[in-house]
């Protein structure tokens, strides 16, 4: 998740200082055992793009580099049931820095990368389909004081289209999210300042995108009188879609709020979803083809910080929060599979190292919360992937001994999470 004065739900962007040093893991998986992890490494002079593939029976494969030549950070990836695979990145072109993108179909290689954005960009987010369609969606600059978001699509057979801008230059919208469900609707939701008179507030808006059909009219989610902040997308196999994020919502402090996207197109009334009386903050969410969900987030507690839970029925019905770890908790990533098995994962502080923990629901439960992460190094910007059996991939960062590592460890279908493993 990307911690940065506007919040949103993606990997936290930091730059290696030290040769060899590896930082912001991400994951793709297609819920069949196909997982693909993405980071940015210092190697040769720059940093780049790296990629390795996990296969069931043999494990984690060696790495491939995928951007060259210049500094590329961030890369979002999206993998569709088929084992296709999008990834986009932010890349220096010598002028400024551009988005990036690259496909690999199942079992291929990867093709080049595709140049897509004309002007300094970042925050990029990638949806794909069950067809292999994608659609990026980034942040960029139109002048030194203004961003809008702009977008371009990618068709199997054909590559990449050319970018086109979703806002106009007297808007200025900023830190995407953008979830594609599996037949081929794409939402999106972002931040945009909204005058209240004398002041702004940060307000969160939504549209979806249909192939053929374009993007449809942006609609403000939240309440204008209140900053809302760091939106989180998930989209059904009908294309029902959620947003959730964290907002005021007439308290002193932050709740989160959700609206639903039917699927005939037409929003719903935002609610809160995190409890009254209490804060919370640093929401993650996913959600899967028949609209079961999970949502994890932190609540300050004095002079502490925990970790809840949410989850949410197919037929919309929201559960009762669950606290996951009352001390010490950070930053929680979640996923959750076809079946409605999710986990949420977090790096907990405690003394001289962090590590990472997670917990499972399954059956109408949640597991107690497990160490993943060895102890003795600094672990943090975990992610995870829930595959159909019920098995799992992890995957963070890990400081040890002075050098940045990316590792993963597997859960088998009994829950039991296997040895972490270096993959870089």
């Amino acid at each position: 998740m990307r911690l940065l004065s506007l919040l949103s739900c993606t990997a936290i962007s930091g730059f290696a200082l030290l040769i060899g040093e590896a930082d912001d893991p991400g994951l793709a998986a297609n819920g069949s055992g196909n997982v693909s992890a993405f980071w940015e490494e210092y190697k040769d002079n720059c940093f780049a793009i790296h990629t390795a593939n996990y296969l069931t029976r043999s494990g984690w494969q060696a790495p491939t580099r995928l951007s060259v030549s210049t500094d590329a950070f961030d890369p979002e990836a999206a993998m569709n049931s088929a084992g296709n695979t999008l990834v986009v990145w932010r890349q220096n072109t010598g002028a400024y820095y551009a988005i990036y993108g690259a496909a690999a179909q199942v079992g291929d290689v990867w093709s080049t990368p595709v140049q897509l954005s004309t002007a300094d960009s970042y925050f990029a987010e990638i949806g794909l389909d069950n067809d292999g369609h994608g659609v990026a969606v980034w942040q960029e600059r139109i002048d030194p004081r203004n961003v809008c978001l702009a977008t371009a699509s990618f068709t199997p057979g054909s590559g990449w289209s050319a970018p086109t801008k979703l806002s106009d230059s007297s808007q200025v919208m900023m830190a995407p999210e953008v979830n594609t469900g599996s037949n081929g609707r794409t939402v999106a939701a972002w931040q945009i300042p909204s005058s209240q008179g004398t002041y702004f507030r940060l307000v969160i808006q939504g549209a979806y995108y249909s192939a053929g059909a374009g993007w449809s009219t942006p609609v403000t989610l939240t309440n204008v009188n209140h900053d809302s902040v760091a939106a989180c997308v998930g989209v059904s196999s009908n294309g029902e879609a959620l947003v959730v994020w964290e907002g005021g919502f007439g308290e002193t402090f932050d709740q989160l709020g959700a609206a639903t996207l039917s699927a005939d197109g037409n929003w719903g009334a935002p609610l809160v979803i995190s409890g009254d009386g209490v804060a919370a903050v640093h929401p993650d969410f996913a959600m899967n083809d028949s609209g079961q969900a999970v949502v994890a987030w932190k609540t300050p507690t004095g002079s502490d910080v925990a970790v809840m839970a949410l989850i949410r029925a197919a037929d919309g019905t929201w559960g009762t929060v669950r606290e996951l770890a009352p001390t010490n908790g950070n930053l929680p990533e979640v996923a959750i599979n076809s079946s409605g098995k999710a986990i949420v994962i977090w790096t907990e502080k405690g003394g001289s190292d962090a590590r990472i923990k997670a917990a499972t629901y399954a059956d109408g439960n949640w597991s107690a919360s497990v160490y993943i992460s060895d102890a003795g190094s600094i672990a943090s910007q975990p992610e995870v992937r829930v595959n159909t059996d019920g098995s799992a991939t992890a995957a963070w960062q890990s400081d040890l001994n002075n050098e940045a590592l990316i590792v993963s460890a597997q859960m088998g279908t009994d829950n039991v999470w296997g040895v972490p493993v270096v993959i870089n």
